[in-house]
């Protein structure tokens, strides 16, 4: 099964129309159908906003014999609610959250458990990329920076 096959097919299994799926993933309804007709090949930015408005992994999606679910989906589920939170917030503000798995050869590792992941960003055609724990640092300065901006205007209606 090729991609515009695979497309067509989950669109179906998802009771959506070319219509629909297009405003889910903000590419337009006539290259959704010239993709399922064979007509043109998605780019990698297509194929990921389709991947993620049918919530099947990338990969599964190009052909790939990797599982369907997306990678991200499972990482979330094995995050804290406050981490699902957070990224969830930033989605509501129009960014692309990509989770992916950066497996590295790093002997400083002691645990001897090598596989972290790196979380990008992107918007307006920016892609900013973090560690875990840039990433982790980064949620906590947007976090203590909220209380901050709470605690200011309590201060200033007292």
């Amino acid at each position: 099964m090729n991609i515009g096959e695979r497309i067509r097919s989950l669109r179906k299994e998802r009771d959506l129309t070319q219509k629909e799926l297009s405003k889910l993933s903000s590419i337009s309804e006539i290259s959704i159908r010239k993709y399922e007709n064979g007509d043109r090949q998605p780019k990698q930015n297509a194929i990921f906003h389709l991947a993620k408005a049918l919530n099947v992994n990338e990969g599964w999606l190009m052909g790939y014999d990797v599982p369907m679910e997306r990678e991200e989906n499972i990482i979330l589920a094995e995050q804290s609610e406050e981490l699902t939170s957070f990224i969830r917030y930033l989605e509501s503000i129009k960014y692309l959250v990509r989770i992916e798995k950066d497996m590295r050869d790093d002997e400083s590792l002691t645990d001897g458990d090598n596989e972290t992941f790196v979380v990008s960003l992107s918007k307006d055609k920016k892609t900013i990329s973090f560690t875990e724990e840039e990433f982790d640092e980064f949620q906590d300065i947007i976090k203590k920076s909220i209380e901050f901006e709470i605690f200011k205007a309590d201060e200033s209606k007292k």
